[in-house]
């Protein structure tokens, strides 16, 4: 395997820290204000302004309705927002103390959102507030997710893709990385890399591992890699599709000039 380089898009004048595909969209924060999305050519489709001094920790998706959560908590909201319409809403958080995890759940206008200290809440996009819920109201009205939380908590998890109940984990005992798919009741697991990087991804079995100056995958057998020019660091990267991913650099000397890459895996 390699990859091929197939187009990119330079962006002057913004710190971009987010990256996200959206129903095989590209999505960045626009500096500290809003959202930008762009095709799957990398060609912008639109920005959608929030307020200022936005600051994005998570972003929650919900694929099949096209419409998003940003998560917050500096800003002490959750910002709802409508990708076709780019309606959104404000929600206030009810805790500044309350810290949500990556592990959620989209039941079309309700969320369910969960804590590092397995709390439950409930968000109503219609009626924009927030509301704590019992534990056991989730088991009995939505199985499958609370099957897939409890699960959650045996692993030591590094990503976690709520909406296709599946995460990335660390096997420290046996020196493994592996992929959990719930629904399906499978586990694929691969040797650990001597350094894994600041982030990491899989797809179909693939393992992403990016670091500053590298970027590398990995299946059971077969390794391609990708390295940064260099006056350029790598910040994030994301599968497109399969065979497609979108990576997110920066130069070293100014992090406010981006660079967003579609490479093609072969």
């Amino acid at each position: 395997m390699y990859f091929k380089k197939e187009e990119s898009i330079k962006i002057e004048g913004n710190d971009i820290y987010i990256l996200e595909i959206v129903d095989n969209s590209v999505l960045i924060n626009n500096d500290y204000q809003g959202i930008s999305i762009f095709n799957s050519s990398l060609e912008k489709i639109k920005d959608i302004a929030i307020f200022e001094d936005l600051a994005i920790y998570s972003i929650y998706k919900d694929c099949i309705g096209k419409s998003i959560l940003l998560y917050c908590p500096d800003n002490e909201c959750i910002v709802y927002i409508n990708l076709n319409s780019s309606n959104f809403n404000i929600i206030p958080l009810p805790n500044q103390n309350i810290i949500f995890s990556s592990i959620y759940h989209w039941d079309k206008g309700l969320v369910i959102l969960t804590t590092y200290t397995s709390e439950c809440y409930i968000l109503d996009v219609e009626k924009s507030i927030i509301k704590k819920i019992n534990e056991k109201e989730i088991a009995k009205n939505y199985p499958v997710f609370y099957s897939f939380w409890l699960e959650s908590k045996n692993y030591s998890i590094l990503k976690v893709y709520s909406e296709e109940l599946k995460f990335i984990f660390d096997d420290f005992g046996c020196n493994r990385i592996g992929l959990l798919e719930f629904k399906q009741n499978k586990k694929f697991v691969i040797k650990k890399p001597n350094e894994i990087g600041h982030d990491i991804e899989c797809k179909n079995n693939k393992f992403m591992f990016i670091k500053e100056n590298k970027i590398m995958l990995l299946g059971e057998k077969k390794v391609a890699s990708w390295e940064t020019k260099k006056n350029e660091i790598f910040l994030r990267a994301k599968f497109l599709d399969l065979n497609t991913i979108i990576i997110l650099s920066s130069l070293k000397d100014n992090f406010r000039s981006n660079i967003i890459s579609k490479c093609t895996i072969i």
